[in-house]
């Protein structure tokens, strides 16, 4: 009798438990910023940056990145297929991944999730291009990724604001000269 309470209590639990399936899905959100390097404060660099270091002290940081190949479009295309250059066949930036052997069927992360259920929305540059801000999007922003793109310019007005007379980023001068720039 003791075995069948037993049975009883732990069928009881168990059916109580929710399955995974029935758990809400986590949110994904991808950042990916040209050329920023390891200068974040979170990461002791020398860039005050406050607001990504709040993100990364709440989230999940990957410190041990490593690129697929040293130049934007082979990496990006890697990074976004799970494929290396020699796979997906791009070694350039001046090659769409799509226009390669085998590319109009690859399968993007962005799809990937998309067929799990979730949104997928792109806001600047994630493949080798933007958007644009015109009616149709830039191929090489592979818009069969994306549920949405953000129309966005390409560069970054005011930039200039936060560089020396070299190019150089101002916070290489300190605190000083980078808590100068006026708006």
């Amino acid at each position: 009798m003791r075995k069948y309470i037993c049975l009883l209590v732990l069928l009881a639990a168990l059916s109580a438990c929710k399955s995974s399936s029935e758990t809400a899905p986590m949110n994904v959100l991808f950042i990916a910023v040209d050329d920023m390097n390891n200068w974040i404060g979170e990461w002791e660099g020398l860039a005050l940056t406050p607001n990504i270091d709040q993100l990364v002290e709440e989230g999940v940081a990957f410190k041990n990145a490593h690129c697929a190949a040293p130049v934007c479009n082979p990496s990006r295309a890697a990074l976004f297929t799970g494929q290396r250059p020699e796979t997906n066949g791009t070694y350039e930036n001046n090659v769409n991944f799509r226009d390669r052997e085998g590319g109009a069927e690859r399968i993007t992360l962005p799809q990937f999730l998309r067929s799990k259920g979730y949104e997928s929305v792109c806001a600047g540059k994630l493949f080798h291009s933007i958007r644009g801000t015109g009616e149709k999007p830039i191929a090489y922003s592979d818009p069969q990724s994306w549920d949405y793109q953000f129309p966005t310019p390409s560069g970054t007005p005011g930039s200039d604001l936060y560089q020396d007379e070299d190019g150089w980023g101002l916070w290489l001068e300190g605190t000083d000269a980078y808590e100068a720039v006026s708006y």
